[in-house]
C-alpha cells in the first residue's frame, strides 16, 4: 500500500483519509487553480454556502460549475440534517436543537416553524408559518393557529433561528410568545415551548423558566 503523502485524492477519499478543502473543491469543478480563487474569495465552507450562484460566477466559476458546488454543499447539509418524523417523542430541548440544528445553517433570514404534537409529545408534522429578514420574522398568530387547528392537534412547540448567531430570546421573542400561549388557552391549544437555535447553541423558553 503507497505511503499516506503519496496517495492519490481519489484514493484518499476511497479509504477515507482526510482530504482539503480545496482539493475536493478541486475534484467537483475539475480545476484546482479555480478552486484555490474560489476560496480565496469565500475562505470558510459557511461563506461558501451562503454565496449565491451570481457571486461564484464572479469568483470564476462557471454557472454549471456553480451549481455543482451548491447541490454539493446541500448534499453534505441532507446527511446531518435529521428532523424528527411523525411518531418521534419529544423529550427535552435538546431534541428539538440536535434534530433542527443543520437545517438552519447558513440561512441569512429568520424562519419561524412549529412542531405539532400529539397527546402523547409525538410529532405529527413541522411547518414553516413564516420567513422574514435577518433579524425579524413577521409571525402570525392567525396563522400558526389555524395551521394547527387544521391537524386536529393541540400541542406545538414553536421554533425559529437567529442568523446573528446568538440565540438569547428577544423581547419580540418574549412578547409573541406570551400572546400565543394566552392565546392558545382560548382554543385549546397548549404551547409546550418556544425554541431559538442559533451558532450550534440553543435557548428554550421552557428550560429558561418563562413560559
Amino acid at each position: 500500500m503507497k505511503p499516506e503523502g503519496c496517495l492519490t485524492v481519489a484514493e484518499c477519499i476511497e479509504t477515507n483519509y482526510e482530504v482539503s478543502n480545496d482539493a475536493l473543491l478541486s475534484i467537483i469543478i475539475g480545476s484546482p487553480d479555480k478552486a484555490k480563487k474560489v476560496f480565496s474569495c469565500f475562505p470558510t465552507l459557511e461563506t461558501l454556502e451562503i454565496a449565491s450562484i451570481k457571486e461564484l460566477c464572479k469568483a470564476g466559476l462557471t454557472k454549471n460549475n456553480a451549481l455543482r458546488v451548491k447541490a454539493t454543499l446541500k448534499l453534505g447539509k441532507n446527511l446531518v440534517q435529521q428532523p424528527l418524523q411523525r411518531g418521534n417523542k419529544i423529550t427535552s430541548s435538546k431534541d428539538i436543537f440536535q434534530a433542527y440544528n443543520a437545517m438552519f445553517k447558513g440561512i441569512q433570514q429568520e424562519e419561524f416553524w412549529i412542531i405539532l404534537l400529539d397527546q402523547r409529545n409525538r410529532i405529527i408534522k413541522h411547518v414553516q408559518v413564516a420567513k422574514g429578514q435577518k433579524e425579524y420574522c413577521p409571525a402570525s398568530a392567525q396563522v400558526i393557529f389555524s395551521t394547527i387547528l387544521k391537524e386536529d392537534c393541540n400541542k406545538v412547540i414553536l421554533l425559529h433561528n437567529h442568523p446573528s448567531g446568538v440565540s438569547d430570546p428577544s423581547p419580540q421573542d418574549k412578547e409573541l410568545t406570551r400572546n400565543l400561549k394566552n392565546g392558545g388557552k382560548l382554543i385549546g391549544i397548549e404551547v409546550l415551548d418556544h425554541i431559538v437555535i442559533g451558532d450550534n447553541e440553543w435557548s428554550s423558553f421552557m428550560d429558561l423558566g418563562i413560559m
